[in-house]
C-alpha cells in the first residue's frame, strides 16, 4: 500500500513538473527560443521532455490533447459540422434509414434516423462506428457501450433499442431519441430557481446512482450528457467512455483501451484522478456531479477563473482549490444580475443561498482525494434532499485544522516565517500548551493500553488449530474480556470496540452463544451510556444481528438490523464502514430466504460505496466481488458467477498473498462456479486447495472446513467421482451437525443424494433427516422441493414405488408453485421421476420427464455444457431403443 502511495506521489510531481516546464516554455516568444528550451530539457530528462513535447502539442492542437502517460483529455463528441465525413443520409442500418448528421467525434457519428420497415413509425439517434477507427480498440470500446447501455433500464437513463451491423460490416446502436435541451440552458431559460435546479439535479443523481448499482461509472458527466425534455425530465445520456466496475482491470484489453486509443473526458468535468489515469471509481462521478451542481447553481465552474487550456485545467483540478461557491456570484455587475434573474432572485438574495450548507455539499463532492468525498452518489443526492426540506445535512465545512494544512502546504515559506513571528507569544501560552501536552499524555497511555489488548487478543488466532485448540484459545479470550471489563470502564466506547473484537474471536472458533452473551452486554451497556439515537448502539446492533443470523434466528437479526439502519445512515463519514457491514448484513439474510436478486442489488451498491472508500484494489473488494459472484453462482449465472471469483481470487492473492484465511471463502466460491460452468476439473482442484488451506488455519470442526468440504462433494458429484464425494460429504456433515449450523440441512441433502446416486441403502434415512433440517428459510431456493423428490426415489427404490412417485410428483408441483419454478431445481426433479418411471416400465413417460429437463438445461447451462450433453446422449439412446 505504502509503496502504490509513493508511486502515485512520484507519478503526481513528474506531472506538476511537466506543466511547470510547459508554463515556462508558454512564457518564451520567440520561435528559436522555444526550440531551444526544448532541446535542453531533451538532454537533462527525455522523459520529462515527453510529458512536455505532448503538452506543446496539445496546445497547438487544442482539446484533442494527449498527456499524462497516455491519458487523453479531449472532447469526445464534438460539434456537428466539424471534421468531414461521407455523405450517409438515406442508408439503412437494420429497419432503420438515416436521416441527418446530430455529431461527429473520435469513436463515430451519431445520426437522426426513423424506422422504415413498417412495424411501427419512430425516431431514434443511431451510433456508428467510425471507419478510420475500426481497429480492435475501437470495436471492443464500442461493443462495451452495447453492453453497458443494454444492462440499464431507468427512467431517466436513454434507453438502447437495437444493436448491429449492417450489410456494408457497419456496427451500429440505435439509442432512444432524447428531444431536449442541455440541463443548464434549460434552467437558466426556465428562469428555474435554486430550489428547482436542486430537484432536477436529484434526478440526475438517481440515474447516475442507478447505473452505480450495475457496477457502471459513467466518466463523462457535463451539462450535454444530461438533456431535459419539455415535461422537465432529464436523460442521461452518452455512455461512450462509461466503464463497467466488473471489467478485467489488469486485462490487456483494457490497458489498450485507455493507453492506445485514450481515454475520452472533458477537462473542466474531470476528476483529479482521471486527470492522473489512476483507478476510475464511483468517487469519480460523485466529482463531476459536483462540477455540475457547481455550474447549475453558479453559472460558471470552479475553476472558471484558471484558465481555458487543457494544461491550465488540468493544473487547476489537482493543485488549486476550487472557488467557493458563493465566491463565483461575480459582484454585482451585468452578469451577477443576469444569472441572479435566470434563478428568479437578486445577486444579494442568490448569493446568501449559495452560502452555508449548499457551500458544504458542494466542497465535499469536489475534494481532491476520493476518500474525501460523498460515498457514493445516493450520499449526495440525500443531503440535497435535506437540504430541501430544510433537514440538517450530514457533510461538514472543512474544519480548522484542515484548512491550515492545506494553507500550509500551498504556503510553505510564508508558514515558516509567521511560525518564528508567532514564537514571540509563546511565554504567554505555556500554561494552555502544559494542560494540554498532559491530557495527551493521558490519551497516549490509554492507546497504549488498548493496543496491548488488541495485540493480545488478535494473537490469539481462532483460525488456527496448532495453538492449543478451542479450549486455550477461549480461556484466553476470556481472560482478555476480564480485562476489558476492569480496565476500561472508565471508557465505555473503548471497551465496546474491545468486547466486539472478542466476540469476533469467539464467533471464529464457534462458540456463537457466548458471542451473542457479549454483544447483547455491549448493547444494553451502550443504551444506558450513549443512549437509543447513537451510531455507536448501531454499529453494536449490527455485529448482533449477525451472530443471531448465523444461529439461524432471522427475524431476530432483522429486527436488528432494522434497528440500525437510521441510527448508520445519518452517522457521516466515520461510519462508512459501518453502514458497508450493515448493507453485506442484509444482502446476507436477502440470500438465507432465496431473494438473490435483492441480496445481488445490495452487494452492487457495496462494491461502488467500498471502492469510493478503499480505491479499485481496496483490500475487502476482492470479498465483495466474492458476494457478487455467489448471488450470480445463486441466480444460475455460472460463467458470469466464475469471472468474477477469479477476479476476487487474483485481487485477493495480489493484495494479501496467496495464504491469507480470507482465501479459504473466495477458494469456495470460486470451485464452485467452476464445477457448475462445466469446469468440474478446475473446481475440484480449486476446492481441494481451499480444503488443504482450512485444514492448515482452521480448528478441526470450524463450520467453514465442513462448507468447503460439501463444495468439493458436490464438485465431484458434478465431476462423474461419487465415491470421493461420499467422503468429503460425510466428513462435512459431521461437522456441521455437531456445530447444528443453519447450512446442515443443504450438507445432508448433498450427502443423500450422493448416496441415492451409489445405490447405498442409508439414503433413504438421510433423506428423511433433511427433510426435517430443511423446513423453514433453510429449505429455500428448492432444497426442500428436492429433498422431497429425492426421498420419493428412495422409497421408490425400496419397493414403495407408487407412494415414492406421488412424494416426488408433490415436491414438483410444490417447485412450481413457487419462486423456484424456473430453477435448474425442476431439472433435477424431473430427472429423478425419470428414473421412478422407467423402474415401473412407463418409458414415454421417463422419456417425456428427461426432455423438460434438457430443456431446463439448454436454458440454464447452455448447449455445450458437459451435463447438458450427458442428458442429450441418455433422451438420444432412449429414442434410438424406442425404435428397435
Amino acid at each position: 500500500m505504502g509503496e502504490e502511495r509513493n508511486r502515485d506521489g512520484e507519478r503526481l510531481d513528474r506531472t506538476r513538473e511537466a506543466m511547470r516546464q510547459f508554463e515556462a516554455w508558454m512564457q518564451i516568444e520567440d520561435t528559436g527560443a522555444r526550440a531551444g528550451f526544448m532541446e535542453r530539457l531533451r538532454a537533462i530528462d527525455p522523459q520529462l521532455y515527453e510529458r512536455v513535447d505532448a503538452l506543446v502539442r496539445a496546445d497547438r492542437g487544442g482539446a484533442a490533447a494527449q498527456f499524462m502517460e497516455g491519458t487523453a483529455i479531449r472532447r469526445l463528441h464534438a460539434e456537428p459540422n466539424e471534421g468531414q465525413g461521407v455523405d450517409r443520409a438515406g442508408e439503412h442500418m437494420g429497419p432503420w434509414r438515416l436521416v441527418s448528421l446530430l455529431g461527429r467525434g473520435g469513436m463515430g457519428e451519431v445520426w437522426l434516423a426513423e424506422r422504415v420497415d413498417g412495424q411501427y413509425h419512430a425516431h431514434a439517434a443511431i451510433k456508428l462506428l467510425r471507419g478510420s477507427n475500426e481497429g480492435a480498440p475501437a470495436r471492443r470500446r464500442f461493443q462495451r457501450e452495447g453492453r453497458i447501455l443494454a444492462r440499464l433500464a431507468h427512467d431517466h437513463i436513454a434507453r438502447l433499442l437495437d444493436a448491429g451491423e449492417s450489410e456494408r460490416g457497419q456496427r451500429y446502436l440505435v439509442l432512444e431519441w432524447i428531444e431536449g435541451e442541455r440541463i443548464d440552458a434549460w434552467a437558466d431559460r426556465h428562469r428555474l430557481s435554486i430550489d428547482r435546479r436542486l430537484g432536477l439535479f436529484e434526478q440526475v443523481c438517481a440515474a447516475v446512482s442507478y447505473a452505480h448499482s450495475h457496477l457502471v461509472v459513467h466518466r463523462d458527466l457535463k451539462p450535454s450528457n444530461v438533456l431535459v425534455q419539455d415535461d422537465g425530465e432529464v436523460k442521461l445520456l452518452d455512455f461512450g467512455v462509461a466503464k463497467l466496475l466488473e471489467d478485467d482491470r489488469d486485462a490487456p484489453e483494457q490497458t489498450e483501451l485507455t493507453l492506445a486509443d485514450g481515454v475520452a473526458l472533458t477537462p473542466e468535468y474531470a476528476s483529479p484522478e482521471q486527470i492522473e489515469n489512476a483507478a476510475i471509481t464511483v468517487a469519480s462521478d460523485v466529482y463531476s456531479l459536483g462540477v455540475l451542481l457547481y455550474v447549475l447553481l453558479a453559472g460558471e465552474g470552479p475553476y472558471a477563473d484558471r484558465g481555458s487550456s487543457p494544461a491550465q485545467w488540468a493544473r487547476a483540478i489537482l493543485e488549486g482549490e476550487p472557488r467557493r461557491l458563493s465566491g463565483a456570484t461575480g459582484g454585482a455587475g451585468e452578469v451577477a444580475t443576469a444569472r441572479a434573474e435566470a434563478r428568479s432572485s437578486t445577486p444579494a438574495e442568490w448569493r446568501r443561498a449559495l452560502r452555508g450548507e449548499l457551500e458544504t455539499i458542494v466542497a465535499r463532492a469536489l475534494k481532491k482525494q476520493p476518500t474525501e468525498r460523498y460515498a457514493s452518489v445516493a450520499a449526495l443526492a440525500e443531503d440535497i434532499h435535506r437540504y430541501r426540506e430544510n433537514r440538517p445535512i450530514l457533510a461538514r465545512p472543512d474544519s480548522l485544522a484542515y484548512r491550515s494544512r492545506k494553507f500550509a502546504r500551498r504556503h510553505r515559506v510564508g508558514v515558516a516565517v509567521s511560525i518564528l513571528a508567532i514564537l514571540g507569544l509563546a511565554a504567554g501560552i505555556l500554561l494552555v500548551s502544559w494542560q494540554a501536552h498532559v491530557a495527551r499524555l493521558e490519551a497516549e497511555r490509554s492507546e497504549r493500553s488498548r493496543t496491548f489488548l488488541v495485540n493480545l487478543i488478535r494473537d490469539v488466532n481462532p483460525f488456527s488449530a496448532s495453538r492449543g485448540g478451542q479450549g486455550q484459545t477461549g480461556n484466553l479470550l476470556a481472560a482478555a474480556l476480564d480485562r476489558v471489563e476492569h480496565d476500561f470502564a472508565d471508557a465505555p466506547d473503548m471497551q465496546a470496540e474491545l468486547r466486539s473484537v472478542i466476540a469476533l474471536g469467539l464467533r471464529q472458533i464457534g462458540d456463537n452463544a457466548k458471542s451473542v452473551a457479549i454483544l447483547e452486554t455491549n448493547v444494553a451497556e451502550l443504551r444506558r451510556n450513549f443512549g437509543d439515537r447513537s451510531p455507536i448502539l448501531g454499529n453494536a446492533l449490527v455485529e448482533l444481528g449477525y451472530v443471531k443470523r448465523e444461529l439461524g434466528d432471522i427475524a431476530a437479526a432483522r429486527a436488528d438490523f432494522t434497528e440500525a439502519e437510521p441510527l448508520l445512515r445519518d452517522a457521516g463519514p466515520d461510519y462508512r464502514n459501518a453502514r458497508i457491514e450493515l448493507l453485506v448484513a442484509l444482502a446476507r439474510l436477502d440470500n438465507q430466504v432465496g431473494d438473490h436478486a435483492h441480496a445481488l442489488e445490495l452487494h452492487r451498491r457495496i462494491l461502488g460505496e467500498r471502492e469510493a472508500l478503499q480505491g479499485a484494489d481496496g483490500p475487502d473488494v476482492a470479498t465483495d466481488l466474492m458476494n457478487i459472484a455467489t448471488d450470480d453462482g445463486a441466480l444460475e449465472r455460472y460463467a458470469e458467477a466464475e469471472s468474477l471469483a477469479m477476479r476476487a481470487d487474483d485481487l485477493l492473492v495480489r493484495r494479501l498473498g496467496p495464504d491469507h484465511a480470507r482465501r479459504i471463502y473466495i477458494e469456495n466460491t470460486l470451485g464452485l462456479a467452476q464445477a457448475f460452468a462445466g469446469h468440474a476439473e478446475a473446481g475440484i482442484a480449486t476446492l481441494r486447495d481451499a480444503v488443504q488451506r482450512a485444514r492448515a488455519t482452521l480448528a478441526p470442526d470450524a463450520p467453514m472446513l465442513g462448507i468447503v468440504l460439501t463444495s468439493l462433494g458436490v464438485a465431484l458429484h458434478e465431476g462423474g467421482d461419487d465415491d470421493a464425494a461420499l467422503a468429503a460429504l460425510e466428513e462435512a456433515h459431521r461437522i456441521m451437525d455437531a456445530a447444528a449450523h443453519p447450512m446442515r440441512g443443504q450438507v445432508t441433502l448433498m450427502l443423500g443424494r450422493v448416496e441415492l446416486a451409489l445405490d447405498r441403502p442409508q439414503a433413504l434415512a438421510t433423506l428423511q433427516a433433511a427433510i426435517g433440517e430443511l423446513a423453514g428459510p433453510a429449505g429455500a431456493d428448492g432444497h426442500l422441493d428436492l429433498a422431497g423428490a429425492a426421498h420419493g426415489a428412495a422409497l421408490a427404490r425400496s419397493g414403495r414405488r407408487d407412494e415414492g412417485e406421488a412424494e416426488a410428483r408433490a415436491a414438483r408441483a410444490r417447485l412450481l408453485a413457487g419462486k423456484s419454478a424456473a430453477s435448474v431445481t425442476l431439472a433435477e426433479i424431473d430427472r429423478l421421476l425419470a428414473d421412478i418411471e422407467d423402474a415401473g416400465g412407463a418409458t414415454e413417460r421417463a422419456l417425456a420427464f428427461r426432455h423438460d429437463a434438457l430443456a431446463v438445461y439448454r436454458r440454464v447451462y447452455g448447449t455445450e455444457h458437459p451435463r447438458t450433453h450427458e442428458l442429450a446422449a441418455v433422451v438420444s439412446a432412449t429414442h434410438a431403443d424406442s425404435k428397435r
